[in-house]
């Protein structure tokens, strides 16, 4: 069995990653990390979960040593720029990307302890295609009309997109907002142990258009993308797909993903991918059917096909210029020109439901599997990412007693504290003791358990009702508590 330390190294040696890049994804000095590697500090619950986080893992499946294989840890070894890197810590992508294989995980064991896998079996059959020497966007529109005539869909419209992709072909999808992943990233796909998809709702759920666009550019990454990794497997796979700034220009679109570069093929992949979804969306037989003697340029043209396949304007331009071949000023002039933008419509593509990872599919899987007695209460919060002193969100099989706390929020205070006082350099041998309700919170009396066995008051620390730690007046234990606090704390880790 690995120790701490051990496992910690090796996650981040497996990905490739420097102890200053790995220190920026978890938020620590670099001294700090070489510390926790070579056992002279404790990695905390929270900094342990925060590294679990990061691979995509459970904190049990990260202690296993399964860093070393997870598709998130790949996702980092590909990552070539220390810019690209910074990025993604900065703006915390690392951790909703991570959170979200989690999640998708999450919901692959849920349908099984419920017995409802979802039939993927339409999806696994399909074959990846690497990026060919064809010119970009490298063979989109024959990959488009290949999944198409592989599903049945000629040349109509698809009626939905959510629908295409969880009920034909097994896929989970899972929505945030910009409040939680970076604008600048649409959306990420993951391929095991069963095939998701995240979108990011950038502009609000009502704007379909742009779901259904970001729906079909993962959907390339699953079925054609899936082993761009030179080490992933089909059922190792995580991308996420940057959104290009708008602009015409070559170079503007040259420069589209330098904040998130991954490898050297990253942009002609992601290049394909949009070019896939316009073509998968509105496949250019059908729009010259549509169009037909209609002035390509023209703004009926244009309207025609935003309209009958559920794109965009700007796909629709793209798309246009594309099959009739219009030079690049006649689509510039058609983007600029004046319009009286569509007032958004019912759509079976507007999501309408719950936004966040833990919500939706997997807060109806967990509270489900409790109400049948597949998991316990404390297992159904840890799945939906809350405390024991939190009440279950309702649910048409849970009665208001199976929804109850497990715990009082008196007991979340002084564990929030006793937590607080654990990771404060120290205040090892502190203790968070009687909690006192306040009109701001509470707030929580320490104690000092000293050597001989016996107790003296220390202070106290104040708690918001948000659980947040306002301040404290503490005493410093004194040296040989804290010496005796260190050999407690290395006796407990050997």
């Amino acid at each position: 069995m690995l120790s701490i330390p051990a496992i910690v190294r090796d996650a981040r040696q497996a990905a490739k990653l420097s102890e200053h890049a790995m220190a920026r994804l978890l938020g620590l000095s670099t001294d700090g990390l070489r510390r926790i590697e070579n056992g002279k500090d404790e990695a905390s619950p929270a900094l342990l979960d925060r590294y679990a986080q990061t691979f995509g893992l459970s904190l049990k499946r990260f202690l296993a040593g399964e860093a070393r294989h997870a598709p998130m840890g790949l996702l980092l070894r590909s990552i070539q720029t220390p810019s690209s890197l910074d990025e993604l810590a900065s703006a915390e992508a690392h951790r909703v990307l991570g959170e979200f294989v989690r999640t998708a995980r999450d919901i692959a064991d849920l349908r099984d302890l419920l017995h409802e896998p979802r039939d993927s079996s339409l999806l696994n059959g399909l074959k990846a295609r690497p990026i060919d020497a064809s010119p970009p966007p490298h063979g989109a529109e024959r990959l488009a009309r290949s999944l198409r005539a592989h599903l049945g869909l000629g040349l109509d419209p698809i009626p939905s997109m959510i629908d295409l992709l969880e009920r034909r072909l097994g896929v989970d999808i899972l929505w945030v907002s910009p409040d939680e992943l970076d604008r600048d990233i649409d959306g990420a796909s993951a391929r095991g142990p069963a095939p998701a998809i995240l979108v990011n709702l950038v502009g609000g759920a009502e704007l379909f258009w742009r779901t259904r666009m970001t729906l079909a550019h993962e959907l390339c990454h699953l079925v054609f993308d899936r082993n761009v990794l030179s080490e992933s497997r089909p059922r190792g796979f995580v991308l996420f797909s940057p959104r290009p700034p708008a602009g015409d220009e070559e170079g503007a679109r040259r420069r589209s993903y330098r904040r998130f570069h991954l490898f050297d093929d990253f942009e002609s992949i992601e290049r394909r991918a949009s070019a896939f979804a316009a073509y998968f969306l509105a496949p250019p037989e059908g729009v010259r059917q549509l169009v037909g003697r209609t002035d390509a340029t023209s703004e009926e043209a244009i309207v025609a096909v935003s309209h009958h396949y559920g794109v965009g304007r700007e796909t629709a331009i793209n798309v246009l210029k594309n099959v009739y071949r219009l030079p690049p000023d006649a689509r510039r002039v058609m983007l600029t020109r004046k319009y009286l933008p569509p007032t958004p419509s019912e759509h079976p593509d507007v999501h309408r439901g719950a936004i966040g990872l833990r919500a939706g599919a997997l807060q109806d899987l967990a509270l489900r599997a409790l109400a049948r007695g597949a998991i316990d209460p404390v297992t159904a919060r840890d799945y939906l990412g809350l405390g024991l002193t939190d009440e279950l969100p309702p649910h048409a099989e849970l009665d208001d007693a199976q929804r109850a706390p497990l715990r009082s929020p008196e007991d979340k205070a002084r564990s929030r504290v006793d937590g607080y006082l654990q990771e404060t350099p120290g205040y090892e041998c502190l203790h968070a003791a009687v909690v006192l309700r306040e009109p701001y919170g509470f707030q929580v009396m320490v104690v000092e358990a000293c050597d001989q066995g016996s107790v003296r008051p220390a202070g106290f620390v104040r708690v918001t009702r948000g659980f947040e730690i306002i301040d404290s007046v503490l005493d410093r234990p004194a040296p040989s508590s804290r010496r005796g606090a260190r050999k407690r704390a290395r006796a407990t880790s050997s």
